[in-house]
């Protein structure tokens, strides 16, 4: 299952949550602070005047902000404690090393205690670059309201798609087929627009500039600072001749034909195995002898399946099948009576034993690793839920990150790490999952000694060893080498560190640094009774030893 999926169904379940579990952060939302934050911007070295200076953060609603004065300087107050990006938004300019989809370098972000006076924030401004071009289809027609898409080389050669929100305004054409994305760094990059989308005149398939279909063949647009590259066009090839799927829906346990079944296509990215974010675009319905049929499909490989409600006790097993010059016949969709489970949430290490009896939803769900299935678990008043239409296999068990699942019992068994195996139609009916509320942080600060730390993103990992491993809380050290972990359970931890691998416009790596780096450990106990900030120290000299 792709994460874009993955992220969709968690944000989902975050929103349906009680108002007990997001009561807290809309308080802290409205909550004015007394952390100062001041800097100045330049650019090419002069003093940038009337520039608008904002502390990004996801902690709050309204984005702080402020202008810069005649001297460039500028001062932010009444911040609240949390984690902040400074962002300067000057049209035509962008901020070296700064926030992009594969630019993250260490020391741009800052995670600010209450009362903090937080100075020099310099920002040094730099001109951005242009790419600006036209979007045509059938006959030479502007594709209007078409979105474009970006990717970029990093230094390594990788190709990394842009997806930010104000690039996305500035990708889309106006009426004459137009776009025009200024702000960018200095690099090269390909564009394409379409995708199968479908247009006025049939389907667009994805094309890259000029108008070839295959990525490899794409032209690549060499930008440099401060420079506009004008005429990068797309004529959009539409595919004038599409065609249908056969195909019928059978119940293999008893043979018969499933009628009503709701059956979609999706297309399958390249490695044939994930589904790409157009999933979807085709639907069928089975007709009494179970037969169904897909219309108006592309050349193109695909994924056939049937959907389930969450109530359903039966599960489908998706077909893959290429579309080249011709319908496609005989495809199967084959349905099973799955598996159940049924069990209890165990709540661990809190004072309040009814705060399960307060929530309509238990934040948490069944993941079919092997099959991408993802199951949600509803829980009632009592703990006590079913979960059916399991397929046979290894079933992960995740919780969102309001709680830490700290052990699985099965028939009163103790479960190794966070997965169940299911027997083909097995019935599981005494699963215990004993889960804590993951409501405390972990703050903290890395002392360096022997060497110097790169400029790349530092991330921070902690993982329990008292209990089911599972996920880790992950965090990126900011540039005072203080980190804040939050959505942390009572237990023991193992901290980690680990060196992003993202090159753009920095030096590679050292590896025996990044090897050392990565080689850290230290364990710390986390208590509602002891939340006092933790020391790392970390040796980065020759010699053993990394605390």
């Amino acid at each position: 299952m792709s994460n874009h999926w993955y992220t969709i169904l968690a944000l989902t379940l975050i929103c349906s949550l009680p108002l007990q579990f997001t009561s807290q952060a809309q308080q802290k939302d409205a909550r004015v602070g007394t952390a100062t934050v001041s800097g100045r911007v330049t650019i090419k070295g002069e003093p940038a005047q009337g520039v608008s200076v904002f502390m990004d953060s996801t902690d709050i609603d309204v984005i702080p902000s402020a202008k810069t004065d005649e001297n460039g300087y500028f001062r932010i107050t009444g911040l609240p404690a949390g984690r902040y990006l400074p962002i300067s938004l000057t049209p035509g300019y962008v901020m070296p090393g700064g926030r992009s989809e594969y630019t993250m370098v260490r020391g741009t972000a800052f995670q600010i205690g209450e009362g903090d006076a937080v100075e020099k924030i310099d920002i040094e401004l730099i001109p951005g670059g242009v790419i600006t071009g036209r979007v045509t289809g059938l006959n030479g027609r502007p594709l209007v309201d078409e979105l474009v898409e970006l990717w970029g080389f990093d230094k390594n050669g990788t190709l990394r798609q842009f997806t930010w929100g104000l690039l996305r305004k500035m990708l889309t054409t106006d009426d004459r087929g137009i776009y025009r994305v200024f702000g960018l760094p200095e690099g090269r990059y390909i564009l394409s627009a379409g995708g199968y989308s479908k247009g006025e005149d049939g389907f667009v398939q994805k094309t890259y500039h000029p108008n070839v279909t295959d990525k490899s063949q794409a032209k690549v647009v060499e930008l440099g600072e401060g420079e506009e590259v004008t005429g990068v066009d797309i004529d959009v090839a539409e595919v004038k001749k599409t065609y249908s799927i056969f195909g019928r829906v059978v119940n293999t346990d008893n043979g018969q034909p499933v009628t009503g079944a709701t059956i979609s296509l999706g297309f399958l990215s390249q490695n044939d195995r994930n589904i790409d974010k157009d999933v979807g675009f085709s639907f069928g319905q089975s007709n009494s002898k179970g037969e169904f049929q897909l219309s108006n499909v592309p050349p193109g490989k695909f994924v056939v399946s049937m959907g389930v409600g969450p109530e359903s006790d039966v599960y489908s097993e998706p077909v893959n099948c290429e579309v080249i010059n011709s319908d496609v016949n005989g495809i199967e969709v084959k349905v099973r009576k799955g598996g159940s489970v049924n069990g209890v949430f165990v709540l661990e290490n809190n004072a309040d034993p009814g705060i399960i009896a307060k929530m309509a939803q238990l934040a948490g769900f069944f993941l079919g690793g092997e099959r991408g299935l993802v199951k949600v678990i509803n829980a009632d008043s009592q703990g006590r839920f079913q979960v059916k239409g399991l397929p046979k296999g290894t079933v992960r068990i995740q919780l969102l990150i309001y709680f830490s699942l700290i052990r699985i019992e099965r028939d009163g068994v103790v479960q190794p790490g966070d997965a169940i195996v299911i027997n083909e139609g097995e019935n599981v009916s005494n699963l215990r999952l004993f889960i804590a509320l993951a409501d405390l942080s972990l703050r903290g600060e890395i002392k360096i000694i022997g060497g110097t730390l790169p400029s790349q993103m530092l991330t921070i990992y902690a993982t329990r060893v008292d209990g089911v491993t599972g996920n880790p809380r992950m965090f990126q050290v900011d540039a005072r080498n203080q980190f804040l972990i939050e959505r942390l359970s009572p237990g023991e931890y193992e901290l980690r560190l680990k060196v992003g691998d993202y090159q753009t416009g920095l030096q590679q790596v050292d590896a025996q640094l990044s090897r050392k780096i990565s080689q850290f450990r230290q364990k710390v106990v986390l208590s509602s009774n002891n939340q006092q900030p933790v020391i790392l120290t970390l040796d980065l000299s020759q010699g053993e030893g990394n605390r």
